[in-house]
């Protein structure tokens, strides 16, 4: 009995020890200019490869200007690369909120927006497409060997575009209804197209598309400013805040749509700070990376939706936006990377790179 209590209290030492020492990895930080890198993005290309896209310019002037996309490794930041953008692109002053699977997606000053095809190499651009209809681009993904563009429309309505492969407009749904809204996320499962809806009155529908756009199903959400990903066994996942009291849940859902479990995660410490977070899968469950107070939160959650460990940047200093547009993640086998750049009080600008690893 004495060896089972010292057994059993070792146990929870280790455990209790393993949450006090749990801490998020600052390994990068870079003083910049904030008109260097206040536009960039993620890109996953069609091989699965994650980057970090900065969109910037030799000299701002549209004339003699010289505007180019940088391009490097998300994970390890070796690869480099300067793609100088055609003029017929312009410069890129407008770059989209959420995660972009094979196609960019940038806008001039006019708030024209285009479509961008990078070659395999990710060392130029092979063709682009015009998105007249669009106001501002979200999130795009890859079906089969085309894509879809999510965003709003110009006259404020959820607009989910397909292009062929050249990147010519196939299909194109603008939702006109008495609710003004965007599409926040959208990805493919199983063939079909979800697409994670937003309206300004605060609700929230998640929308079964398929292949040609068609509204098969609509299943209304519990919160405002929601985010959505696919998952391996064919479900999928979405992230939201509850209003007015600031509630971040993670919602689980099976191949049919049906909802499996939901769970609060965090509560925001303050009104007016952020979104719903970041989500991504993990092998053994769902990470959501958010902010609040301008502190980074990491979050592991397992497959039944009971969160696992929270943790927070309390050692950097940084000013972490609690904007998920502020960021960028990516999973690497269980560690979980966040980049990013920070408003320094002093109006000066970090760049950061963080790592949340299974173990301390």
């Amino acid at each position: 009995m004495k060896f089972l209590k010292l057994f059993i209290g070792a146990l929870l030492l280790a455990a209790l020890s393993n949450i006090a020492l749990a801490e998020i990895k600052l390994i990068k930080r870079q003083a910049v200019s904030l008109d260097d890198y206040d536009r960039y993005m993620g890109l996953v290309s069609d091989d699965g490869r994650h980057y970090l896209v900065v969109a910037k310019a030799e000299r701002p002037d549209l004339e003699t200007g010289v505007f180019f996309l940088q391009i490097e490794g998300l994970f390890d930041g070796r690869l480099s690369r300067r793609i100088v953008l055609d003029k017929r692109l312009a410069a890129p002053l407008f770059l989209p909120l959420g995660s972009q699977h094979g196609l960019l997606a940038t806008a001039n000053a006019l708030a024209e927006w285009s479509a961008i095809k990078l070659n395999k190499e990710a060392s130029k651009v092979e063709r682009y497409g015009e998105l007249k209809s669009m106001l501002a681009v979200t999130e795009t993904a890859k079906i089969g060997n085309k894509y879809i563009v999510a965003g709003v429309s110009k006259d404020n309505m959820p607009t989910l575009i397909k292009m062929s492969s050249d990147l010519r407009i196939e299909l194109e749904l603008i939702v006109q209804s008495n609710k003004k809204g965007r599409v926040y996320s959208v990805f493919v499962q199983a063939g079909k197209v979800f697409a994670v809806v937003g309206f300004m009155d605060g609700s929230s529908e998640l929308w079964k598309l398929s292949p040609e756009l068609s509204i098969l199903e609509k299943v209304k959400l519990s919160g405002a400013v929601v985010t959505g990903i696919p998952l391996r066994d064919g479900g999928f996942a979405v992230s939201y805040m509850s209003l007015p009291d600031l509630g971040v849940f993670v919602e689980r859902f099976n191949a049919s749509a049906q909802s499996l479990w939901k769970n609060k995660i965090f509560t925001m410490a303050r009104t007016g700070a952020g979104t719903a977070g970041s989500l991504c899968e993990l092998p053994d469950g769902l990470c959501l990376v958010g902010g609040s107070n301008d502190r980074l939160l990491v979050a592991r959650i397992d497959a039944n939706g009971q969160r696992v460990r929270l943790t927070e940047d309390t050692r950097s200093g940084l000013s972490v936006p609690s904007n998920p547009a502020g960021y960028l993640v990516g999973v690497k086998g269980n560690e979980i990377h966040v980049r990013g750049m920070a408003r320094n009080p002093d109006a000066s600008s970090t760049l950061f790179h963080f790592v949340e690893t299974a173990t301390p």
